[in-house]
């Protein structure tokens, strides 16, 4: 109670103040939302309603934003049929509901406002203390309106319920502000905050690096504020370009493509962009070598973090060195394509031992395990880095490219749940790719596939038919 009259105090003096002031308009907005929408002070004064909120969500899959399409006689929530169409702009445009919360703009220009009150509660008030349900009551004794936009997305807010910890409801803060800078611009900070510098640190690792190719700043700038905010003392390393590369400088390297390779989904040979990838992971396990590195993180720049990041590093790292001290490499991302036949490790509750996978976001790599990817000499036979991990750890299900490398002990694990995700998958709107060919060379692909599948198809089943008569 002590908590919410204070809440009250200070939002009444901060509406007083801007009465003082002559202020046209007050825009709140509590500090735990994130509002990434640069139009949207003007999108709300566009709107000319007295008091007009941009609406918040928390994600997809929860029913919870900053309006509430209905109210009882006691002031109490209570969910209507317009909620869920308004939620999930099923509906779009600007709806009066009883009550808006968090972030909203009053207008301060017409003579009611000069009415609207957070503190102190009025004789008559009945209902709960509570700042959101008392500034609504004192709207709605003056007849002012209270409205919500949701014409395009604005930002969100942390989920409503009480955390357990500090501890806990920072690191959620962390989360949903990770989850802005994946798709949004590093947030500023304001002026008139002084932020104490962070102890950064590796979580028990040697090192971390991030590949990131330099012609590609957006992505860079984005993951290194991620990396700042998690508080890594992180390493960018330049990506090998494969815009720059050409058969000279292959060939220099010694590099032999494997014979007969092709992509199984595109059957396309090998393209310089996978061949740069492919380098830049090389030379970070060359670097493990000469620094004499126990284990570091590995990270490609297009990732996206979960929840609770660094605890769960930490723990996936101290599962799997309770489990295996001769482990070699750890994902903690990756596309799994045999999900329901891998097993859980024993005595751990969040590490597999993973089947065929692709993708390289991210892992942990021992120093054990970049000796044993070196020393099976994958530039006698290059092939994407993706698929050559998987041979290494014995589950790849192509034996023509397997006989190529006898020696398949590596000893690989899995984060499960994962701890990253990509940011965009092949079919997003901002979804591109540096290693794979253009989007509508693989729309081509995938078409012509399709087409050979069904009259591949279509040829076995003329077959069986003529078969039987």
């Amino acid at each position: 109670t002590e908590r919410v009259r204070r809440m009250c105090q200070l939002r009444q003096k901060a509406l007083e103040d801007a009465q003082e002031l002559r202020a046209e308009y007050i825009l709140y907005v509590d500090s735990d939302n994130f509002i990434v929408n640069p139009e949207t002070l003007n999108k709300l004064i566009e709107a000319k309603k007295p008091i007009v909120a941009p609406m918040l969500i928390v994600d997809d899959t929860q029913a919870f934003s900053n309006f509430w399409a209905g109210q009882d006689e006691h002031g109490y929530y209570v969910r209507t049929d317009e909620y869920i169409p308004i939620l999930n702009r099923e509906r779009k445009g600007c709806f009066k509901v009883p009550l808006v919360h968090c972030t909203y703009l009053i207008d301060l220009r017409t003579e009611a406002s000069k009415s609207l009150a957070y503190w102190p509660a009025p004789k008559e008030y009945k209902w709960d203390l509570d700042d959101i349900i008392l500034f609504s009551y004192s709207a709605r004794k003056n007849g002012i309106g209270m409205y919500v936009l949701n014409t395009e997305y604005f930002g969100h807010l942390m989920k409503p319920w009480v955390y357990t910890s500090l501890e806990e409801a920072t690191s959620h803060f962390l989360y949903w502000k990770l989850k802005t800078i994946v798709f949004y611009p590093p947030l500023p900070v304001s002026e008139f905050i002084t932020l104490p510098p962070r102890q950064k640190d590796n979580c028990g690792l040697d090192a971390v690096y991030m590949i990131s190719l330099l012609r590609r700043p957006e992505r860079r700038n984005r993951m290194l504020a991620c990396l700042d905010e998690l508080g890594f003392d992180y390493t960018p390393f330049d990506a090998i370009d494969g815009r720059q590369l050409n058969e000279s400088y292959i060939k220099e390297l010694g590099i032999s493509y494997m014979p007969g390779w092709k992509d199984p989904w595109g059957e396309r040979p090998m393209t310089f962009g996978e061949v740069g990838c492919f380098l830049s992971h090389y030379f970070i396990w060359l670097k493990i070598i000469a620094e004499d590195w126990e284990k570091i993180l590995i990270l490609e720049d297009d990732i996206d973090f979960e929840d609770n990041f660094r605890h769960n590093l930490i723990r996936t790292l101290r599962e799997v060195e309770n489990a295996d001290p001769e482990w070699d490499l750890v994902y903690i991302g990756r596309k799994s394509l045999n999900t329901d036949d891998e097993e859980l490790v024993k005595g751990t509750e969040h590490l597999v031992i993973p089947m065929y996978s692709y993708w390289t976001l991210g892992y942990i790599i021992s120093q054990r395990g970049a000796k044993k990817l070196l020393s099976a000499r994958p530039f006698d036979n290059l092939l994407p880095v993706d698929e050559y991990i998987p041979i290494l750890y014995d589950q790849h299900p192509f034996d023509d490219w397997v006989k190529y490398f006898p020696n398949r002990n590596l000893h690989a694990y899995s984060a499960e749940p994962l701890l990253i995700f990509p940011t965009h998958y092949v079919g997003d709107k901002e979804w591109f790719s540096d290693t794979e060919p253009p989007e509508n060379e693989l729309a081509k692909i995938r078409a012509r596939k399709a087409q050979e599948e069904e009259e591949e198809l279509k040829h076995s089943h003329d077959t069986t038919m003529k078969t039987e008569l």
